[in-house]
């Protein structure tokens, strides 16, 4: 009875064992299915979060090549452009030493000018001197043509008072025959008186021709006035010495010639009472002549010599003229070549300012271009940073994706070895479930009991 009880009661256990197996191997297949189903889907998660990593990756790649090729281009335009602003400043640099020079041949340039205009300045000065040397040797030209006309006429009225003197002379000697027979007359009339004691009526012959000489006494003297006239007149013009020294000497020759016209109008009207004493002033008066005459000759000589001087002067300054002339034609032609230079300079250096101008808003608009492109390189590079941050993020990201998916391949490894823990289990649940509905009834209750612990210990593993 007590063995019917056991094996009820292990009948009664294997029951319920098997039946707790069953339910066991149940839940079993819905969680193998489970996680079936969540290893599908890690694996599905895994494939799209493997996707997600390699695009991740690829786009960091990119960027980073992005970032990479947008440093090396913008470096590249920094030193493009800090290339180009030495070269605007090299070529600003050859514009203000092309100015330089420009400036130092135009100061040059000026000086010489100055000079030149300094010579132009002394050589006009002599031309002026020239020119008053020319005019008054053109006046003295003159003057000496006029001279030369006086001498002509001088010669000519030399010759006509030589005649005048001839007349002059022979009047002279008429006069002093008159006197000389006056003379005798009075002698022998003064003879006769004293021989008679009355000359009244007496001398009838003698009368007349001392009334006839009276009257041809009164005819020499007009012939001597005018002969003395012809000499005064001769004196006033053969003493002429403006020739030598302008007209002073002329006017006080003038002077002294009316003063011996004056003096021999006083000798004229004292020979009328002095005749023998007027003969004898006509005779030295002869002789005076003489030497007039021979001062007017040497006057002549040396009025002719005066007036080759005079046009050989004026022949020499009219070459220094000609030669002052070109000269200064050649300083003016050099002036206006100098001044055509410095127009030149002057245009050049308005051109180089110009252009300097134009390098300079040149140079301030690249400034201000390649100030806004350096700032745009810092917002480039501030963007690059924040770029390169990112993408440092991004990294870290696709780290923590990357730790993601070796956690998510780890789960579904473990997933994995506990489905094929489970299936084995599984099948070995069930194979024991049959050897032990089989052969259930020749196990002992302990060994049962040893195999649900054992099974309990097994299914803690699995769990854990």
């Amino acid at each position: 009875m007590i063995l019917d009880l056991r094996v009820k009661i292990k009948e009664n256990n294997a029951e319920t064992i098997i039946k707790k197996l069953k339910q066991r191997i149940v839940l079993l297949e819905e969680e193998l299915e489970l996680m079936k189903e969540e290893r599908d889907n890690g694996q599905k998660n895994y494939e799209i979060l493997e996707t997600k990593y390699k695009r991740a990756l690829e786009k960091w790649e990119e960027e980073k090549d992005l970032i990479r090729y947008d440093k090396e281009l913008s470096l590249q335009e920094v030193s493009q452009l800090k290339i180009s602003l030495q070269e605007k400043e090299n070529i600003i640099d050859e514009n203000k030493d092309s100015i330089a020079f420009i400036s130092k041949m135009l100061t040059q340039t000026n000086q010489m000018n100055n000079e030149l205009n300094q010579k132009m300045q002394s050589l006009n000065e002599e031309l002026d001197k020239a020119n008053k040397n020319y005019h008054e040797s053109q006046k003295s030209s003159k003057l000496a043509e006029g001279y030369e006309k006086h001498l002509e006429i001088y010669i000519e009225d030399i010759t006509d008072k030589e005649k005048k003197i001839d007349r002059f002379n022979e009047s002279v000697e008429a006069i002093i025959e008159v006197a000389i027979q006056i003379k005798n007359l009075k002698e022998e009339i003064a003879q006769k008186i004293s021989n008679s004691e009355s000359w009244e009526g007496k001398f009838p012959e003698e009368i007349k021709y001392l009334e006839f000489q009276k009257e041809n006494i009164s005819n020499i003297y007009e012939k001597l006035n005018a002969s003395i006239i012809d000499y005064i007149e001769i004196n006033a013009i053969a003493s002429d010495k403006t020739i030598r020294s302008k007209l002073a000497d002329l006017n006080a020759d003038i002077k002294r010639q009316i003063s011996i016209k004056e003096k021999y109008q006083t000798k004229y009207n004292n020979s009328k009472q002095e005749i023998i004493r007027l003969a004898a002033s006509i005779s030295s008066l002869k002789d005076l002549h003489k030497d007039e005459i021979s001062k007017l000759k040497k006057i002549i000589d040396s009025n002719v010599i005066l007036f080759e001087k005079l046009k050989n002067a004026n022949h020499e300054n009219k070459e220094k003229l000609i030669g002052k002339d070109l000269e200064i034609k050649k300083l003016e032609n050099k002036i206006k070549v100098q001044n055509e230079k410095i127009d030149d300079f002057i245009t050049q250096k308005e051109e180089f300012s110009l252009r300097e101008e134009g390098l300079k808003l040149q140079l301030e608009h690249f400034k201000s271009k390649m100030m806004k492109l350096l700032e745009e390189r810092r917002s480039a590079d501030f963007d690059l940073s924040i770029r390169e941050n990112n993408l440092e993020k991004s990294l870290w990201k696709i780290d923590s994706l990357k730790d993601e998916l070796m956690k998510r391949e780890n789960e579904i490894v473990k997933k994995n070895q506990k489905l094929i823990l489970l299936e084995t289990e599984m099948q070995r649940l069930k194979t024991n479930i049959n050897k032990y509905i089989y052969h259930n009834r020749n196990i002992e209750g302990n060994l049962l009991g040893n195999y649900l612990k054992e099974l309990a210990t097994r299914d803690q593993k699995i769990e854990i």
